[in-house]
This record gives C-alpha cells, sequence and structure tokens, in this order.
C-alpha cells in the first residue's frame, strides 16, 4: 500500500510539476517578451524625444540599465552609421530589415529574429529619427529575470506540495520534504552566499528527485557566478574611479554628494566622508566650483577652468537624467602643462614676430633709402650695404635656429642615433673654433677620456660647439675655454668651464629661455638669435640627459651635461 501510494504520488506530482513548469515557463517568456518590447518602445521614444546624438543615447542606457541594450542608427538607405556592439562599416545593408521597413513606413517598427551579426536571438524595436532609423535592441535569453521568476512559482509549487502531502502521509511528507527545504535554503544568496554551504548528499535520497537537483546545482551555480561578476565589476568601477587623475565627484537633483574619488576629495576636502549623504555645500565652498555648478540651470552642460594651489583644472559638469529625476557629474581634469604650452606657444609667436621685425625693418629701412637716391655717395652706399647684409645673416641665423630648435622638438634625431666618441667630438669642435679662439685672445683647452654614448653625433657636435663658442664669445683677452670628459660609471659627463663674464644670479635661471639674452648688445653685435641654450637644452632632454650651469659675475661660467650611455628607453 505504502508503495503504491507512493508510486501515485510521485506520477502525480511528476506530471503536475511538469505541466506547472512548462505553464510557468510560458507565462514568464511571454511577460518577459512584451516587457522586453515594451521597455524598449518606451527607451526609444524618451531617446528620440530628448534629441540625443546616437552615441550619447547608448552611454546613456549603458549608464541605467543592468543588462545590454543594442543600440543601432540606420540611414534611410539602409547604411549602418552607428552600431554600439559591433563595427557599422562592416555591418551589411539593413534596409531589408522588417522593424527598419516598418519605421521607414509608419514611424516604428518591431520584431524578433536572430541576429545575422553576432548570431543572437533579439528583440527589435525601430523608430524614425533624424531622417533615418533609430533601432534598440535586447536579447531574448536574459536568464536572470526568468531564474528569478521560475523560483518564485517553484516555491509556490513546494508550498503546495507540502499541504498535499502532509494530508496523505506526514512520515512521507517529512521524508520528502527535508531535502527541498535544504534545496531552499542553498538558494538563500543572503549572509555571504552561506546557503551555497548546504550538503548535497543527504537531499538525494530519492532517485525522482536527482533531476531536480541537479538543476538546481546549476541554477545555483548560474546565480553566484551572476553574483560575483556583478561584485567585481562594482570593484572594478570603484577602482577605476579612485585611482583615476581626475577628479570626479557625483550629485544629486537636490546637490547630496553620492559619490566623490580620491581626486576630488584631495583637491577640496580630504576629511568628507561621501557615506554621510551630505551636500556639496558640507563638501566644498570653493566659488569657482559654484559659480560653474549654478551655470547648470537651464542647460544640459557647463565646462570652465578653475585655479587651485597653482594648478589649472578644466571642470565638466553636466546634468544626467533618468525616470524623471536629475543628477550631475563633474569632472576636474589637469591642465596645467596644457595651459603653460599654450603660454610659451604664445610667448615664442610674440618674440619671433618681435626677433624677425627688427632685421627686416633696418633692411627696408635702408633699401628703400638707396632706392629714392638718398644713400648715394661710395662709402654710404658701403657702409649701409654692410648692415643690410649683417642683418640679413643675422635673420637668416634666427630662422636656420628655429627650423632647428621645431626638428629637435618634432624627435626626428632618435631614427640617426649612434656610437659617440664625447672626447673626439670635443676635440673637433675645439679645431673648428681655433681660429675665432685665436682671434679673441682666448685658449681652448680639452682633456679627459674617452666616453662611447648611442647618441645623435650631428646633435652632440652641435650642442658642444655652442656651449665653447658661448664661452668665447662671452669672454676676456687672455681668458680659456674648457672641455672635460669624464666617463662615470652610469652616465657620461661633458662639463665646459671658461673664466669669461659670467651670469648674475637672476639671468642664470632664465638663460635656457627662448631668445633671452644676457648681453642683448654684445648678442646682437656676435649674431646671437638668443636660441642657442635653448637649443642645448632640448638635445641634451632628446637625449634622456641632466644639464646644471653654475656661475656668477665675473667668475666664469660652468655647465654640466650628464648623458646616459644607452638610451634604452628612446623607442618606447
Amino acid at each position: 500500500m505504502q508503495k503504491k501510494i507512493f508510486r501515485s504520488m510521485t506520477l502525480l506530482v511528476s506530471v503536475t510539476l511538469v505541466i506547472f513548469a512548462s505553464l510557468v515557463i510560458y507565462i514568464c517568456w511571454s511577460v518577459y517578451r512584451e516587457s522586453a518590447f515594451s521597455e524598449l518602445e518606451t527607451a526609444a521614444l524618451i531617446a528620440v524625444d530628448s534629441s540625443m546624438t546616437p552615441q550619447e543615447i547608448s552611454e546613456s542606457l549603458s549608464q541605467n540599465e543592468d543588462y545590454s541594450i543594442r543600440v543601432t542608427y540606420i540611414q534611410s538607405d539602409g547604411t549602418v552609421a552607428f552600431d554600439n556592439q559591433e563595427d557599422a562599416e562592416e555591418m551589411e545593408n539593413h534596409a531589408d530589415r522588417e522593424e527598419v521597413k516598418q519605421a521607414l513606413e509608419t514611424g516604428s517598427g518591431s520584431s524578433e529574429r536572430l541576429s545575422q551579426t553576432l548570431d543572437k536571438t533579439y528583440c527589435y524595436y525601430a523608430v524614425a529619427y533624424d531622417g533615418g532609423v533609430l533601432r534598440l535592441a535586447r536579447t531574448r535569453n536574459s536568464m536572470l529575470s526568468i531564474t528569478a521568476s521560475v523560483i518564485l512559482f517553484i516555491v509556490a509549487a513546494v508550498g503546495v506540495l507540502i499541504v498535499i502531502t502532509t494530508i496523505i502521509s506526514m512520515r512521507i511528507s517529512d521524508s520528502v520534504m527535508s531535502p527541498i527545504r535544504r534545496l531552499v535554503r542553498r538558494f538563500d544568496l543572503s549572509d555571504e552566499g552561506e546557503g551555497a554551504d548546504e550538503p548535497k548528499e543527504d537531499s538525494r535520497v530519492y532517485e525522482e528527485l536527482v533531476p531536480i537537483f541537479d538543476m538546481a546545482d546549476k541554477l545555483l551555480d548560474e546565480s553566484h557566478r551572476i553574483v560575483r561578476r556583478l561584485k567585481k565589476e562594482k570593484e572594478k568601477f570603484v577602482l577605476i574611479t579612485e585611482n583615476m587623475a581626475e577628479g570626479m565627484i557625483l550629485l544629486d537633483s537636490d546637490k547630496t554628494v553620492l559619490s566623490v574619488n580620491r581626486t576630488a576629495l584631495e583637491l577640496f576636502n580630504p576629511d568628507f566622508d561621501p557615506s554621510l549623504k551630505l551636500t556639496l555645500a558640507d563638501f566644498t565652498t570653493d566659488e569657482q566650483l559654484w559659480g560653474l555648478v549654478n551655470q547648470l540651470e537651464g542647460h544640459s552642460s557647463v565646462r570652465g577652468v578653475i585655479t587651485l594651489d597653482e594648478h589649472s583644472w578644466r571642470v565638466f559638469a553636466n546634468q544626467t537624467e533618468y525616470a524623471g529625476k536629475y543628477g550631475i557629474v563633474i569632472i576636474l581634469a589637469d591642465v596645467t602643462e596644457s595651459i603653460k604650452s599654450e603660454q610659451i606657444r604664445r610667448d615664442f609667436s610674440a618674440n619671433v614676430s618681435h626677433e624677425l621685425k627688427t632685421p627686416l625693418t633696418t633692411i627696408k629701412g635702408f633699401g628703400e633709402m638707396m632706392e629714392k637716391g638718398i644713400i648715394s655717395k661710395e662709402e654710404d652706399v658701403k657702409r649701409y650695404g654692410g648692415t643690410i647684409y649683417r642683418e640679413s645673416a643675422r635673420l637668416l641665423s634666427l630662422i636656420n635656429d628655429i627650423i632647428r630648435l621645431s626638428e629637435i622638438e618634432d624627435g626626428e634625431a632618435k631614427a640617426l642615433f649612434e656610437q659617440v666618441d664625447l672626447l673626439k667630438a670635443a676635440l673637433s669642435c675645439a679645431e673648428i673654433l681655433q681660429v675665432k679662439a685665436d682671434e679673441s685672445k682666448v685658449e681652448i683647452r680639452v682633456s679627459g677620456e674617452s666616453a662611447l654614448i648611442m647618441a645623435n653625433k650631428s646633435y652632440i657636435n652641435e650642442m658642444i660647439l655652442n656651449l665653447m663658442d658661448n664661452s668665447i664669445k662671452y669672454n676676456r683677452a687672455g681668458g680659456w675655454v674648457s672641455a672635460e670628459i669624464t666617463a662615470l660609471e652610469s652616465k657620461a659627463q661633458i662639463v665646459i668651464a671658461d673664466n669669461g663674464i659670467g651670469i648674475s644670479e637672476a639671468d642664470k635661471e632664465r638663460v635656457f629661455e627662448r631668445f633671452y639674452r644676457v648681453d642683448k648688445s654684445r648678442s646682437k653685435a656676435t649674431g646671437g638669435t638668443g636660441l642657442g641654450l635653448s637649443i642645448v637644452k632640448h638635445m641634451v632632454a632628446v637625449h634622456n640627459g641632466e644639464l646644471k650651469i653654475e656661475s656668477g659675475l665675473g667668475k666664469g661660467t660652468k655647465i654640466t651635461i650628464l648623458l646616459p650611455y644607452e638610451n634604452e628607453d628612446l623607442d618606447k
């Protein structure tokens, strides 16, 4: 009798569960399908009304959905112009897609089919948008929603079975429900997932329950995998925001601080605790930031530059809206170097214009005087012609130095690196300058040891030649110029020294600036352009070297250069 009742109950429960599961799956699938199309339709209408670009629509949906929505923009001829999951240029023409044709004809359309591009079944909803078609799509196999619905119905079914089996037999009920209760506990993902530690062996006392528990194990493993993935995504987001160089502040519509990363905390309020959900006024009273935030009223985004601790920060403030609620995202990027570079560029342009204007004005003036016959005497023509020649030579030298400086900054020298002996380079430069040194009654000394480095030979020669030439120019009769080469343990050292007029402490900090001259009258008399030491500085930087200057008025000048032997990181 007991076996007959058990067999009858088993058959009844099995048939009931199959029918019930089929019905539940069908209902869940129907609800999910209708919900998917409804959500796609709502999202599409909101996106169209917001007048956002397809890229902005994609970013907005990815920020506010726990699942992936595919966004595609199709032109009226069927050409795919944008797709957030595939390369639009490689996608075929979509003019024959059912939902696209419906949208072009009636304003909207929908369909459900296997995507030829991604090999997944999608629910599509398309609307006419900006002369083409905006299409949103979701995959049909969102197991999270279906699993959640199935679990609820299974729990309900278990409850019904408890009542039925209790009426028939308390003993059978206890023996059957005991493993089922343990199964339910295993599906409890709370308390750090402790339900997953429930023993499996005791739950398989009945052969008929083995398939059910096998399915439960699979669903449980999938649930825990999803939970772990979500935790990793959250940790990844926190890791990125906390370690990004840019500052980030998230506010709600009441300007309550929802989140703030480490950079923003260090900028405004290191002791602020974002978990307290305080307002922006509690976080900072910086008038620059508040001014930009207040400008958001009536605007979707604003940008500006604020200054904090001698650093310039470009601020991007944007309003975001979802489900009738809006918040504010503030990003701060350090643009100090960019602004300094722009200022240097403007100063360089102004200096170049000034330096070119002076010789050109002289040449133009004397040329005009010669043309009109004002200068006619032979000695005047020779004198003023000489002035025109010297100014032309200085102008050409200036242009050549500017071109040279541009070539160095473009990094073209790195491709021409070869083995260079610094001692031989110094001796060669001394030989070139010997005649000039004799005319100036200055002695040239070269000493040291052979030091082989990987470098641009032309740059090294020009660098040493430039420094030694300056030492001769800014020297006095009976003076000396020395070049000493030393092979240190990790770097080669070049020391160019003289006992000339020297440089004041104030000028010493600026001699490597473009167009800066310590003695302008002497520089022009000797043809100086004010770019020589700036070129030297850039050449040292190209070789990853170090440059140091020691000088004093009337005490001479000593310039020390350290250059690495290999320069292995130049190709990186």
